[in-house]
Order: structure tokens, then sequence, then C-alpha cells
């Protein structure tokens, strides 16, 4: 009976101490822990949307902690291409000592291991996880960390830039789509490339890195000149920040309101048909150091390219229409002409100093005597030449297409016609005559494709930027350069030596300046 008594009496009292907290249902049933033990990452620690890149291998870092005791701590890694993960390790007692890197709570064990990633593919993203257990098997698995693996001791390299445009050709009204999401790298994604547009390949970067561009990032620009552009794309990997590879293309943009240019001398212009031609000097004995290495050029279009060159009767007409109206962009400012674009700095375009047209006060107008309507206009800068081409829809000519021009697909001859050259064949420095002529005034002494004034008489802008010529065999459309201080100046002139007015001679001016020797011609692509 004293037995039965003492029963219930001390589940009388659980009971009590139960209802009051002090007791619990294990008091009475025995311990049944059934938690796992508490595990979180030390190292690494790496955000799932900019995943820390690392190379060789990765050391991981827990902490493990338990009410009763830790047996024991798993290391998993899970490859993004691969459904099961590979355990790492199993660690069944803490660091000791915990490495002076490593910052944990007091009394919290550390657990590490050295995970080796060399044999994982670049660019690869790997989830890591810890799974921890105390004596009971109860078990906790971390949170989990993803990292992106980069062996340095590959071969890496700036990605292959590459882009498109939408549409391929358009107008000034065009809406142009830039696309770099073909740009390639071996480790990074398009999102992770960063990249910056050039859209009128000036040397200017329109959108620059700090806008945070990557080549999953379509852009938009418009252009409000006519003209062939050729837009650059430069791109960069995450992890070569100081190495950039560029990717440029040939876009052409025709006047508003129709597709093809509309020169002012449409029966002055020569078809000059796509192929492969050579471009250099061909006497090695003698040859200038920059007209070397001869090579083949492959032009993929149909060009047309002014006869002569361009003359001052027709830049007087260019003049008038846009020195006319209200808010006219050419204006007068002493003895200069000076273009005002919507934005930027004005452009010198002329020296009336240096050429044969003329401000006349009684008409308070641009003139030009008659007897010099029929020569080339000099005294214009590379500007002044660029912006007559854009008001027609046409542009310079790339040096290379000048000299395929003047000369055809001859490999041996250094003037149209030949090897040699007399002084009552062209105007230069052994014609005696010490002043430009009108243009056309040697008609019978021309090229394979007709043009006329190629040598001497008044040297010519070109599209490109001087540099020397690439140490290759072939280029296909090249057009130089993509900045520089000089461009290239073709032909030579009236005041040259017969060496100085060979088709293949090259010089170089300064855009911004003008010269009484040096004038134009036009071309564009043929639509």
């Amino acid at each position: 009976m004293q037995r039965t008594y003492r029963r219930v009496a001390g589940c009388l009292l659980c009971l009590g101490l139960l209802l009051y907290g002090g007791c619990s249902e294990d008091d009475v049933t025995g311990n049944q822990d059934k938690e796992g033990p508490a595990v979180q990452f030390v190292l690494p620690i790496s955000p799932p949307e900019a995943p820390v890149e690392y190379s060789e291998h990765v050391d991981i870092y827990v902490t493990a902690t338990d009410n009763t005791a830790v047996s024991r701590v798993e290391f998993w890694g899970a490859r993004e291409t691969v459904q099961n993960p590979d355990q790492i390790a199993t660690l069944t007692a803490p660091l000791s000592p915990v490495p002076d890197s490593i910052e944990a709570p007091p009394g919290m064990a550390v657990y590490g291991t050295r995970y080796s990633i060399r044999a994982i593919r670049n660019g690869s993203r790997v989830r890591l996880f810890a799974r921890a257990f105390d004596a009971a098997g109860n078990s906790t698995r971390s949170d989990q960390m993803v990292i992106k693996v980069l062996n340095l001791g590959g071969n890496l390299y700036p990605p292959a830039a590459d882009f498109f445009v939408k549409p391929p050709r358009g107008t000034v009204d065009s809406l142009f789509t830039f696309d770099a999401s073909v740009t390639r790298d071996s480790v990074d994604t398009p999102s992770e490339i960063a990249v910056r547009w050039d859209f009128d390949g000036d040397g200017v970067w329109d959108r620059d890195w700090g806008e945070g561009l990557t080549a999953a990032v379509r852009v938009d620009f418009k252009y409000n000149r006519p003209r062939v552009y050729r837009p650059v794309l430069e791109a960069k990997n995450s992890y070569l920040p100081d190495s950039t590879a560029r990717a440029t293309q040939e876009l052409e943009v025709t006047p508003a309101g129709g597709v093809n240019p509309v020169p002012p001398e449409p029966e002055n212009m020569i078809l000059i048909p796509a192929g492969v031609y050579r471009v250099g000097s061909p006497d090695l004995s003698n040859p200038q150091s920059d007209e070397l290495p001869q090579h083949r050029v492959r032009l993929t279009a149909e060009y047309y390219i002014e006869k002569t060159e361009v003359t001052n009767r027709l830049y007087l007409r260019y003049l008038k229409s846009v020195m006319s109206g209200d808010a006219p962009r050419v204006r007068r400012e002493g003895p200069f002409l000076r273009y005002y674009p919507t934005t930027g700095e004005p452009l010198l375009l002329l020296d009336f100093n240096s050429s044969a047209l003329f401000f006349d006060p009684d008409g308070d107008s641009v003139a030009v005597p008659a007897a010099s309507r029929a020569l080339p206009v000099v005294g214009v800068t590379w500007q002044g030449a660029r912006l007559y081409c854009e008001h027609f829809g046409l542009r310079l000519p790339t040096e290379h297409e000048w000299e395929v021009a003047a000369k055809g697909d001859s490999l041996r001859f250094s003037y149209p016609w030949g090897t040699t050259i007399r002084p009552d064949q062209a105007n230069y420095l052994d014609s005696r005559i010490g002043r430009p002529l009108p243009v056309g005034s040697y008609p019978a002494w021309t090229g394979q494709f007709g043009l006329l004034d190629v040598c001497g008489n008044a040297q010519e802008w070109t599209k490109d930027w001087y540099a020397p010529y690439p140490e290759r065999d072939e280029l296909l459309n090249p057009e130089g350069p993509i900045s520089g201080s000089r461009r290239v100046l073709r032909g030579g002139s009236y005041i040259l030596s017969a060496t100085g007015v060979r088709v293949t001679s090259r010089e170089a001016g300064n855009p911004d300046q003008p010269s009484d020797v040096v004038g134009f011609r036009t071309a564009y692509t043929k639509p």
C-alpha cells in the first residue's frame, strides 16, 4: 500500500511541476533528442548572384555545435552539370588549433577541409554544403555556398568579341539595335562580360565601362548623318580586367526618305568591282617604308568613286545649301568657315586664305571667281571634306579603295598607266606649272578604271587614320585603325616630285589643318 502511495505521490508531484514548467515529458519517459547539430559556413562566403572565384582549390570551414556532442561533419560539393553531389571529406574531430585567419564565435568548434577543383572546367559553378551529425544519428545540413571555378593555370584570354546590328543597313530615321550576346568567353557568360561601345568609330566611347553594360544587354542608337560608319565593340571578362578585345564592322546609314546616296553629279561616279587587288609598293629596290609590305586586299562590296576631285563649283553649291536659313550650320568667322553641330565644339571646314573660294561682302555670301570654278577645291580640312560627303549621303574613300581605283589590279604599276611618269602626263613638280589645273586636264592618262588626276594636281584626303600597314598577306575590307592623330593623304600634288605622286605613295595630315594643296574626292558603297 505504501509503495502505491509513493508512486501516486511521485506522479502528482511531477504533474505539478509540469504545470509550472519545471518538469517535461522526457523527465517521465526519458531523454529523446531529435534535433541535429547547428552547422553554418565560416568560409567561403559567396553570394549566389556574384559567386567568388577560386582556382586550384578552395578551403572550406564551418562551425558545428550540439547540446550533446557532434560526432562527425561531412563536406559535399555538387557541380552545376551533375545532379548527385560528391562527398569531399568526413571529419570526426574539430580543428585544433584553429587557423588565425578563421574568425569563429567563442566556444564554437571549427571543422575544415581543402577541396581540389583542378579537374573542374573553367567557368563552372560548384555548390558546397556541410552536414553535421550527433551521436544519436540526427543531422542538419548547412546553407549552400556557390563558388565559381577559375583555374589560373589554364589558357585564359580576353573574350572573343563579336556583335551584330539590326537592321544591318538603314537610314538616318532608323533605330539600330546593337547586340553583343554572340561574344564568347571560356569562363564568363555574356551577362558577366563587360562591354563598351563606340557607335560611329571616331575613337570616343559613346557607352563606357562605368555604365555597367554587359554583352547580354542590347543597346539602341540612332545616327543623325548619312555615311558609312564603323562601330566598335570592346569587351573584357571578369578575371582579366586589364585585357580587352575589340570587334568592328561596317554599317551604312543612308539619307532619310531613300536608300541611295545622292551624289551631286551621278554621271561622274565610277563603279569599282569587288575583288582581290594588290596594294603597296611594287618597287622593292627603293620603296618608301610605309608602302610595305605589298599585300592583297579583298573588297567584298562594289563601290563608286568620283572620277575627278571635287571642284570649287561643287563645294560652293554645298556651302550655299548649309549656310542658308535662319539657323545655318556653317558660319563665317573672319577668314574661316566653321560647322556648328547640334552638340560639341564647332569644326573648322575651310580657310579662305588657302582656297580660291572667298567671302563676297557685296553679296554677303561665299563666291568663287569664274576662272577657278573647275579647279579642285583646296583649303578644306578633313572635317570639311567629310561633312561635304555626308551632306550627299556619300563618304571619303578608304586609302585602299583609293589605290585600287587609281591603278586597278596591276602588280607592278607605280602610276595608273605604268612604271614611269612624264611632265606631260600629270600636274606635278617636273611639269613646272606651279598651280592647280582644272580637273580632268589630262584625260588620256588614266588607269584601268578611268579615274583622273590621281597623280598630282591636288593631294586628297581619305577616310583612314594613318598607321603602318599590318604585317599580313591579305586584308579584308580594311579601313585602317579606329583612332589616330593624322589622316591619310593620297595622290600627291603639283608641288611634289615624281616619287611623291606615285599612286602607292602615302602621306599623313592633321585633319584640322587646311592646306592650299589638299582636296578630296567622294565615294559610296553600291546599295
